[in-house]
């Protein structure tokens, strides 16, 4: 004996479209992106004698008017091959990969990087070009 299938659910009209979605970094949700993202790639090596931990929150860029950008540690965490990067400590003489997210103006082209090891470091200062 065939069973009928139930007729088709109508759903009403379509609604208008809402809200773009959330801005993606590997395919992973963000915080809401308030212009546009610049992702810096770098390799990092500890040169030291003591393991350190590369922190997303100590890192700054600048822009040709000499304004300062925090890197957004969630983007940068995701960004990166490895989610756990920003978390360990890199021990002396390994070098780790990373990307930097930084959360600029949108025609904004960054200039220049202020690196740091630590929160009280001096850092350097690294020419983009």
């Amino acid at each position: 004996m065939n069973n009928p299938r139930p007729p088709p659910k109508s759903y009403g009209p379509a609604s208008p479209p809402g809200p773009a979605p959330p801005p993606h970094v590997r395919g992973r949700s963000t915080a809401t992106i308030q212009g546009q993202f610049c992702l810096v790639s770098m390799s990092v090596e500890n040169i030291g004698d003591s393991a350190r931990t590369l922190d997303a929150t100590s890192q700054y860029a600048y822009d040709a008017a000499e304004r300062k950008f925090d890197a957004d540690s969630l983007a940068s965490m995701y960004a990166s091959d490895d989610n756990d990067l920003f978390l360990n400590e890199i021990n002396p003489g390994n070098r780790v990969d990373a990307v930097l997210v930084f959360d600029v103006p949108k025609e904004t082209s960054l200039t220049k990087l202020e690196l740091h090891d630590s929160p009280f470091s001096g850092g350097v200062t690294v020419e983009l070009s």
